[in-house]
């Protein structure tokens, strides 16, 4: 690839408060018209210039505030931030589809994790079995890569969340919490449960029908018209009546992801949350506790409905016991 051997033609445009300056190189073929990016300037295209060698014209404009272009007199540059994220937030019927055939393939992951986490097991013969099942997906549809791996703190690890993997054998009398998506067309559905290798303890016995018991509060709090500060009362003053607190918020917005992350980043249901859900919203609610050396997570992919709240997957809001 070469550059061109001569300048572009200049052509200015006269516009509100100033002149946009545009640059031309000439070719015989169709015109191309091409916008740098947001630091850049109508030089940035000068290897593509050379690359058409006159098989098309090239027209790049410096856009307003760059090169030889005039700002915006007059105006503030807000920054969008996740302006797109927020226009994504009410999913439309296809999009819920979707999220129906993800939390279908989440289930199946999540059964296949629960299935095959057994004592003496390394940790990573697992996770590639869970990873198998999020590609393959259901006979029906087929899964695609998760924005983050499946996650699996066990033991005194288990009260730190989002850890993954090592080549370590599970082991008799520790507890797991298993973290995964089912993902089809982009659109995820995060799913979390807690396998408990051997008789659990009494705190983990207890925190799992308390944090239970606090699901299915939030999940009936859930609706159009409530805000996602009062489904974290919800599920706190369930938790409060046992000695229990959360601070943190207890999920947040879900649909399309791509790594490093699933979430929308936009409603999250915690405290001074001052959205107002609508129907066809989607949410993780993930009720992780973790504790010092410990730590136990449930959570559900859900869609607001017309009159209440969808689950996305089937699965029981029990601990899973393995003897």
């Amino acid at each position: 690839m070469r550059r061109v051997s001569r300048a572009p033609e200049r052509i200015d445009v006269p516009v509100e408060g100033g002149t946009l300056a545009a640059y031309r190189w000439s070719g015989d073929g169709p015109v191309v018209l091409a916008a740098h990016g947001i630091t850049s300037n109508h030089r940035s295209w000068g290897l593509v210039a050379a690359a058409l060698d006159g098989a098309a014209t090239l027209v790049a404009p410096d856009l307003r505030g760059r090169g030889r272009s005039n700002g915006l007199p007059g105006r503030r540059l807000v920054d969008s931030a996740e302006l797109v994220n927020w226009v994504r937030l009410v999913k439309s019927p296809h999009e819920l589809d979707h999220l129906r055939i993800a939390g279908a393939i989440a289930e199946q992951a999540m059964r296949v994790a629960l299935d095959r986490l057994r004592p003496g097991r390394r940790q990573c013969d697992v996770a590639a079995e869970i990873l198998a099942a999020q590609a393959t997906g259901t006979p029906e549809h087929g899964g695609h890569y998760p924005a983050i791996v499946p996650m699996l703190p066990t033991g005194d690890a288990a009260g730190t969340p989002h850890l993954t993997w090592s080549d370590r054998p599970f082991v008799d009398n520790q507890a797991t919490t298993v973290e995964l998506a089912g993902v089809h067309g982009r659109y995820h559905a995060p799913l979390a449960r807690t396998v408990m290798l051997g008789d659990p303890p009494r705190r983990l016995r207890e925190t799992a029908k308390i944090v239970a018991d606090g699901m299915q509060a939030t999940l009936s709090t859930i609706r159009p018209g409530v805000t996602g500060s009062a489904v974290h009362a919800a599920f706190n003053a369930v938790i409060a009546a046992h000695g229990l607190v959360k601070e943190s918020r207890i999920g947040y917005s879900i649909g399309i992801g791509y790594p490093p992350d699933w979430g929308e980043r936009t409603v999250s249901l915690r405290s001074g949350e001052t959205t107002v859900l609508t129907a066809g919203m989607a949410f993780h609610v993930i009720l992780g506790m973790w504790m010092d050396g410990w730590g136990y997570e449930l959570s559900e992919p859900v869609v607001v409905s017309a009159d209440g709240v969808e689950r996305l997957t089937g699965l029981s809001h029990e601990l899973t016991i393995r003897r």
